[in-house]
């Protein structure tokens, strides 16, 4: 089998292999197919965060419940918040020395919610940039004429 090294340089083709209208021609229904994949996987994760803040809320006597936050356009995150006034944002570092005056089944239980907190506050995240880099993929197609374009 011949690889480019053993092709003496005179003899290589210049238009071999070169795709002059771009990696994305024809790529729309891909494309717009990821995106609505996305959108759900983002959306399903917003809803995921959802039912673990109101979880949190549910538990009797509780001192802390997690609170989905909005960061900035679709961004969320959630974060625990003390119940009691002054009701401020308190991060896990300063609950779970506290666990220890608490029922075993309910302290595990807040470990597990954090648990899944942190990896729904992360899955949330790349969901975000996956749309990011879609979003940059469709524009790049856009300001290239898309599938008609000329090349």
């Amino acid at each position: 089998m011949e690889t480019l090294m053993d092709v003496p340089a005179g003899q290589m083709g210049v238009t071999q292999g070169v795709d002059r209208k771009g990696p994305l021609k024809g790529k729309g229904g891909a494309l717009a197919q990821w995106h609505r994949q996305a959108a759900h996987k983002l959306a399903t994760v917003h809803h995921a965060m959802q039912v673990l803040a109101q979880a949190t809320r549910e538990v009797q006597g509780r001192r802390w419940s997690l609170q989905v936050h909005r960061l900035r356009d679709t961004a969320r995150q959630l974060r625990w918040r003390e119940v009691s006034p002054p009701r401020s944002h308190t991060v896990w570092e300063c609950i779970e020395p506290e666990l220890s005056q608490l029922a075993p089944g309910l302290a595990q239980w807040l470990r597990e919610t954090q648990d899944s907190a942190v990896l729904l506050n992360h899955q949330e995240q790349v969901a975000r940039y996956e749309l990011k880099t879609i979003a940059r993929l469709l524009g790049s197609r856009a300001q290239h004429g898309g599938e008609h374009g000329a090349g």
